[in-house]
């Protein structure tokens, strides 16, 4: 993967920022795999798993609270569970927005809540905004992450509270090897900057200071999950990722590279799926 996103920056490609929140946002609106509407069923246990991981150290009662990149809004509803007064919730993706609210309209009750399509990086809210900024694995599918967190942490009150849950660098491993396994030679001749980047605990502190924030902390929660079968394994995969990586390429071929990547789930007896996310924590200075 380095080496590809390293000869995508001689090309070119990795600084076309706007064609790779295009790729992103084109993989959860399903217009590569109508599997991503079945996020919730299949992403199930992990992401309710990580949303209560996350926001077990983060005071919400009686807080408004901002979520970037809400997606069907698992962090979101628990954080209504746990005492918010309010959340607004942004996404890129139209529909992830739409079950975001769908959800919460359901099962939130009265709490006050708001849906907006945003990208991360421009949050159009004033600054000082919120008491406390959460997100949920988006932050890996954002070009510069510093500046998506700077963003975050202008719209936070002084004194407010930052919780990230992001992929860490075993986020299933086991997925990108048969992808590239997989990958047929011919579709390998263009390089581009894969949208997906994972990061360590040392990584995003750093990343967070340099945001502006102070009291940070990190930790880190690695499980795997065991599959009925290679199918299964796939089939959580590609709703949960919407398979954003096939909208790199044409139509016919990103078809054809689908039914390459599940055939080498199968090959390879791609059963088990490594989690591994890393959660980071900081806070606007008071002054």
């Amino acid at each position: 993967m380095n080496v590809n996103n390293l000869m995508s920056g001689i090309n070119g490609s990795s600084r076309n920022i706007t064609a790779m929140k295009e790729h992103v946002r084109q993989g959860y609106d399903a217009v590569y795999t109508t599997e991503v509407n079945r996020y919730d069923e299949l992403g199930s246990p992990l992401y309710p798993d990580i949303a209560e991981n996350l926001l077990s150290e983060v005071d919400l009662k009686g807080k408004k609270i901002l979520d970037v990149g809400c997606g069907t809004g698992v962090s979101s509803l628990r954080a209504v569970q746990q005492g918010a007064s309010e959340i607004v919730c942004v996404d890129q993706s139209t529909n992830m927005l739409s079950r975001c609210q769908a959800k919460l309209k359901s099962q939130a009750g009265q709490v006050r809540s708001s849906f907006l399509q945003l990208d991360a990086d421009k949050l159009q809210f004033d600054e000082k905004s919120f008491d406390v900024v959460i997100s949920s694995m988006m932050l890996g599918f954002m070009p510069n992450q510093v500046a998506t967190l700077s963003e975050m942490r202008r719209v936070l009150r002084p004194g407010g509270t930052l919780a990230i849950a992001t992929h860490g660098t075993a986020f299933q491993t086991e997925s990108v090897w048969a992808f590239i396994r997989g990958l047929p030679p011919r579709h390998m001749k263009k390089p581009y900057r894969i949208e997906f980047w994972p990061r360590g605990e040392k990584a995003i502190q750093r990343f967070l200071a340099k945001a502006g924030l102070e009291d940070i902390h990190t930790k880190r929660h690695t499980l795997q999950e065991t599959f009925a079968s290679p199918a299964a394994a796939f089939a959580a995969m590609e709703a949960t990722s919407g398979l954003w990586m096939m909208t790199n390429y044409p139509r016919a071929a990103a078809d054809e590279i689908t039914a390459a990547y599940r055939k080498s789930f199968e090959r390879y007896k791609v059963d088990r799926l490594t989690h591994d996310v890393v959660f980071g924590y900081g806070r606007r200075p008071a002054q």
